[in-house]
């Protein structure tokens, strides 16, 4: 599979300071669930802006796969923490998923993460 042909699109608008989880649920295409326990992720979101050098990486080792209910381990969790969020400038950054499967890798997802300031409310 080339880089182009990446599984699913992944746009996220993110307040900065936040905690935020993405969970990513694998099956095929009868809905059964597609065992992950032996796949490796990494994901990597870097600014648009050639002059902003802020990243967010997370490895597998810090990601979390369960089993949905489906009998096989066919969720992973990646965590954004409210640390690496909170450090990030507002901006536009691209955001990726790779994964290497049967020792091959695979870019499943592809999209924006738009980093905001939170909003906070007085009354």
């Amino acid at each position: 599979m080339a880089d182009s042909n990446y599984w699913f699109k992944l746009d996220t608008q993110l307040v900065t300071d936040d905690d935020y989880d993405i969970v990513l649920v694998f099956a095929d295409s009868a809905g059964n669930g597609v065992d992950i326990s032996a796949w490796t992720f990494y994901y990597h979101c870097k600014s648009l802006d050639s002059s902003n050098s802020d990243t967010i990486t997370v490895a597998d080792g810090s990601m979390s796969k369960s089993n949905s209910g489906s009998g096989v381990t066919d969720t992973v969790t990646i965590p954004l923490a409210q640390a690496a969020t909170d450090a990030m400038a507002k901006g536009k950054y691209l955001q990726e998923i790779k994964v290497v499967k049967n020792s091959k890798n695979y870019t499943i997802a592809r999209g924006t993460i738009k980093f905001a300031d939170k909003v906070v409310t007085i009354t």
